[in-house]
């Protein structure tokens, strides 16, 4: 998925703010943090989005933190719930209206709209910058659900990357 110039400022400062945050809550090293960094401006100077995470990059290529531990921080010391989306029916009305470079910039996605009220799944849920990006986007409240990279590597991978490969064939 390509992004756009908006959308890639949004991913450069996500990334910056979950990067602190990772760093002052001593759930990541600086020297891991840096490594990590190395890796995400690659990832960012080839355009490729789905990788340019440096969640995915410490998860999955570094291994310098697991996801149990990020998410028991998350439950434990800011008290937000969990949810598997594989677990949850995501109706497209709920994402649909917001930009997918912007959803897939911040790793988070809206699951649910009730009256005033926005439920939004997220990995990113460190980062002031994702927060406030959703804060000044969605008219009403937000229950924040922290949920697991993958859930939502997942779901972009099957409904935004194949949406846009059926778009380019037809």
């Amino acid at each position: 998925m390509a992004l756009a110039k908006i959308a890639s400022s949004l991913l450069l400062k996500s990334n910056r703010s979950l990067a602190a945050q990772l760093v002052d809550t001593g759930l990541v090293s600086l020297k891991d943090m840096d490594t990590a960094n190395e890796v995400f401006i690659e990832h960012v100077r080839r355009k490729d989005a789905m990788r340019a995470s440096l969640l995915r990059i410490l998860l999955f290529e570094k291994q310098s933190l697991t996801e149990a531990s990020l998410l028991d921080h998350l439950f434990s010391h800011h008290r937000y719930a969990g949810v598997h989306l594989q677990s949850y029916q995501i109706q497209e009305s709920s994402y649909s209206v917001f930009p997918p470079e912007n959803i897939v910039a911040t790793w988070s996605l809206p699951i649910d709209r009730v009256g005033d009220t926005t439920f939004i799944a997220s990995a990113y849920l460190l980062s002031e910058v994702v927060r406030k990006h959703w804060e000044e986007q969605v008219d009403g409240s937000i229950i924040w659900y922290a949920t697991p990279l993958a859930d939502l590597e997942h779901f972009f991978q099957t409904v935004f990357i194949d949406v846009s490969h059926e778009k380019e064939e037809g």
